[in-house]
């Protein structure tokens, strides 16, 4: 059975009721909902929704084996190394098992057509497409796996910035890939030229102000009807604004009707705060605002996100 060898690193150790030691890390595994999860052949938990990955807390510094597995399908299974930098891994769909032949080779050999991608961003929060696939990054390092060898289309977003990359996956190896919306391009960081990558087009987006720090939001509603506000956040979810990129502040007004404002944010400047409103224009929200606050700034409402 061959295992395809590469390193991760997970950190944030953290324990349950009591801090972690220094040698153990947590691992974020997102993989095909209800999949077993074991660890060096140990089982340590299921697999949840996979845009949300399932952590691992308090794994021993060093290499372990990550396996997953579930009824009727061929187990995946690779190396992961546990060291000082948070991390996710993120599993393909696992592949269905031969009633016939149940000793058929596990989905490792029978994917070594495909290859992976070890993605970083900066900042570390965003969204990615490739394929047919959306991964929610929300740490530092995202190792996706099974991925087609052959030629990719990436598409990045954070806050309505989009980026975008053309890259190339080869079986059995790593493409190492790099968002950075600060300087608003991706770096295809493989052994040598990816062929067919090219250098991607300018974002969306403009410099950060040199000034005093300072918070952009945009509020979409102002409203006392919870079920639009409900109806709005999903809708926003959809198009590519996350529950995170969301704040939904509660104005309680002596026993009447309480007073919901609707926000995404924060953005990094004014221009950033227009593409979010240019964005939202297909869901019919009249007259969002563009507003500023105090960077760390915390509303005296009561905030629920």
């Amino acid at each position: 059975m061959r295992i395809t060898g590469f390193y991760l690193a997970a950190a944030l150790a953290l324990g349950l009721g009591a801090p972690a030691a220094a040698d153990t890390g947590t691992l974020r595994v997102s993989c095909p909902k209800g999949a077993v999860i074991l660890v060096d052949g140990t089982r340590v938990g299921f697999c949840a929704a996979a845009n949300e990955g399932t952590f691992l807390s308090g794994l021993s510094a060093g290499q372990h084996l990550l396996r997953v597995e579930q009824d009727g399908f061929l187990p995946r299974e690779t190396a992961v190394v546990v060291g000082l930098t948070a991390q996710q891994v993120v599993f393909g769909e696992l592949m269905p098992q031969d009633a016939e032949n149940p000793e058929a080779p596990d989905a490792a050999a029978a994917s070594a057509t495909a290859g992976w991608i070890e993605l970083r961003s900066e900042p570390e929060d965003c969204t990615l497409r490739i394929g047919r696939r959306w991964i929610d990054k929300k740490e530092p390092l995202v190792t996706i796996l099974d991925v087609p060898a052959g030629e990719h289309t990436l598409r990045f977003e954070r806050f309505g910035v989009l980026l975008r990359a053309e890259l190339t996956v080869s079986p059995g190896e790593a493409t190492k890939v790099r968002a950075d919306f600060t300087g608003n391009r991706v770096e295809v960081l493989a052994d040598g030229p990816a062929p067919g990558a090219e250098d991607p087009p300018p974002a969306i987006a403009a410099p950060a102000e040199a000034s005093d720090c300072v918070e952009y939001w945009v509020q979409i509603l102002r409203t006392d009807d919870l079920e639009k506000v409900e109806a709005t956040q999903k809708a926003l979810d959809e198009i590519g604004f996350p529950p995170r990129d969301q704040k939904l502040i509660t104005v309680e007004d002596d026993g009447v009707l309480p007073l919901y404002k609707l926000r995404i944010g924060p953005l990094r400047d004014r221009y950033t705060a227009k593409l979010v409103i240019h964005k939202i224009q297909p869901l019919g929200i009249s007259d969002p605002l563009t507003l500023t606050e105090p960077c760390g700034q915390k509303p005296a409402a009561s905030v629920r996100r």
